[in-house]
């Protein structure tokens, strides 16, 4: 999807808003298998509207560089983000525009399957990555899709998700395939909305990319399913599963495998 052909990035920060509680989950738990101390450079590939940019740079301590292709989603990142630690480039992730061995940490939210050409992606992320560098995807994957909350409302949308996520296997392979060692493979349960009234509320900004894409009478009806529903239901926070995979790029005096 061409972000700049849509009017996204106006809706994203409010559709796509994560508590900080669920920021907090996915940095601690990046935290864990990443040291801070080994940290000086991250790219924030895909970096969007820039909602991980400040966590990124405040919890590894580290220089942070936002890339993204669409220029809408950059202007707004820009008007978001004042940081002295955050700055933002154009590119993508078989082209960072950066030099080699650049950088100490790739970070991709919600970017796979949006990538032509993955194992080119994954080439250059080895590119641009120091010895012994890492590489953290959080990702929707096709393991999960049936326990996304949302889209039991609206099954085309389902449907396109089968077509265009990733499996596990899938993304672990390619990364392999560039060099990339698999340190951890995790399923975060994050709390996207604290009530289903909240839930369809940010659903109905229709800032999700599968969404965007189908048409306006399928969109319709799901939001009227998800609307009678939120009227009905006892309030309860919604989860979203979502994978996270930590990779790392060989030293230079440990063989690759």
């Amino acid at each position: 999807m061409n972000y700049d052909e849509t009017d996204i990035a106006e809706r994203y920060d409010a559709g796509r808003r994560l508590s900080d509680r669920a920021l907090r989950l996915w940095l601690d738990e990046m935290s864990l298998y990443v040291k801070p101390d080994e940290i000086r450079v991250i790219l924030d590939v895909g970096c969007g509207t820039g909602r991980f940019a400040i966590g990124l740079a405040e919890t590894f301590h580290a220089e942070v560089i936002g890339v993204d292709i669409s220029r809408t989603m950059l202007a707004k990142a820009l008007k978001n983000i004042s940081h002295h630690r955050v700055s933002f480039r154009v590119g993508n992730a078989e082209q960072l525009p950066v030099i080699d061995g650049s950088s100490c940490l790739a970070f991709l939210s919600m970017v796979y399957h949006h990538i032509g050409n993955p194992a080119r992606a994954f080439r250059e992320l080895h590119r641009a990555l120091r010895d012994g560098g890492f590489v953290c995807i959080r990702q929707s994957t096709l393991e999960l899709l049936d326990m996304v909350p949302y889209l039991k409302y609206f099954p085309a949308a389902l449907e396109y998700d089968r077509i265009r996520l990733p499996s596990q296997a899938e993304i672990a392979a390619t990364a392999r395939g560039a060099g990339l060692s698999l340190l951890r493979h995790s399923v975060i349960k994050q709390e996207f909305a604290s009530s289903m009234r909240e839930y369809h509320e940010k659903v109905k900004m229709r800032a999700l990319s599968d969404l965007a894409a189908l048409s306006d009478a399928e969109f319709d009806a799901g939001i009227r399913r998800m609307e009678d529903d939120s009227e009905q239901e006892v309030p309860s926070a919604i989860f979203e599963p979502i994978d996270l995979f930590i990779f790392q790029k060989a030293t230079s005096l440990e063989p690759e495998r």
